[in-house]
């Protein structure tokens, strides 16, 4: 548990209980993540003059490229 220590910081979680995990734990975890992740970064870019995006090839969801 101690290396997901970093994360829980980042998630502003005080106290992360080792018992009662089961299999989904990690899909809970992840909506709760990408959620503070959205939120900070809209707030950086509402915060910012300019914002630049790239686009690179990436494996598509079907594995076709």
């Amino acid at each position: 548990m101690k290396i997901l220590n970093p994360l829980f910081k980042f998630l502003r979680l005080q106290f992360v209980t080792e018992k009662n995990w089961y299999n989904r734990v990690g899909w809970k975890m992840v909506k709760h993540i990408d959620c503070e992740v959205k939120k900070t970064t809209t707030i950086i870019i509402h915060n910012v003059n300019f914002v630049s995006f790239t686009c690179d090839e990436v494996t598509s969801m079907d594995n076709a490229s």
